[in-house]
């Protein structure tokens, strides 16, 4: 199934959005802030993407959350 994926500019949540959402930006279920959607990708693309983002080091959430 094709989707967009989106990312929070905030608090980095990250959402799968439908192709057929016209918008390029939408608002955050999770902080209020703005997310930013790209173009449609295959799922395995996004599961690369996820592979490396991870390997990076914790999100900026999971530092928070570590924090408390």
């Amino acid at each position: 199934m094709e989707y967009r994926s989106g990312l929070c500019s905030s608090c980095d949540a990250e959402y799968r959005i439908p192709t057929n959402f016209a918008h390029d930006q939408a608002r955050c279920r999770q902080c209020g802030g703005t997310v930013h959607i790209g173009p449609a990708t295959s799922e395995e693309k996004e599961r690369e993407r996820l592979e490396r983002k991870k390997a990076a080091g914790p999100s900026m959430k999971e530092r928070l959350l570590a924090k408390r």
